[in-house]
């Protein structure tokens, strides 16, 4: 009997303990909450089909500088175009975004505080947040002619170590 009362007094104050501080999982949900609404705040269908309109463009002008001095025909960078269009479909598109869109949510609630994520929120709600949401991708186009510079050398630099890590894996059997 003395046990079962020692055991119904430290239940009680564990109890009591438990109902003063909300456990990690209530906090994780109400930060999984705010962690969605950042997500959505900021990677939402809008936001991203307006970074779509930004960056199939330079997409496309990647396309007509593929190969360098060999540059593709017609047909061939018909065919680019088809498969940076299917690419974007996939990678923009709703499944893919909608999985990452969780991804991101369940990460930022494990990384930021509660605290942290309703002054992101907030931000982004703000006249200053909402401007910037809506005016990057204005920025990325404004940014084209250098990144388009930028992504033409990368290209080409990456086509060349792909060639020679091609011919020293072949060297290597």
């Amino acid at each position: 009997m003395k046990h079962a009362l020692t055991l119904l007094a430290l239940s009680s104050v564990f109890a009591l303990a438990v109902a003063a501080h909300p456990t990690q999982a209530q906090t994780t949900d109400a930060r999984r909450a705010l962690a969605a609404e950042v997500v959505d705040l900021t990677a939402g269908e809008n936001v991203m089909n307006s970074l779509r309109q930004a960056i199939v463009p330079m997409m496309t002008e990647m396309t007509r500088n593929v190969g360098g001095p060999n540059r593709l025909n017609e047909k061939q960078r018909a065919i680019m175009q088809r498969e940076m269009d299917a690419v974007m479909n996939d990678v923009m598109g709703p499944d893919y975004m909608g999985k990452l869109r969780i991804a991101f949510a369940d990460a930022f609630a494990k990384v930021y505080t509660e605290a942290e994520l309703r002054a992101i929120r907030d931000f982004y709600r703000s006249p200053a947040g909402k401007a910037m949401v809506e005016k990057t991708p204005q920025a990325i186009q404004a940014a084209m002619p250098e990144t388009r510079v930028v992504m033409e050398k990368l290209t080409a630099d990456m086509e060349a170590r792909g060639k020679k890590l091609a011919a020293e894996l072949e060297a290597a059997r």
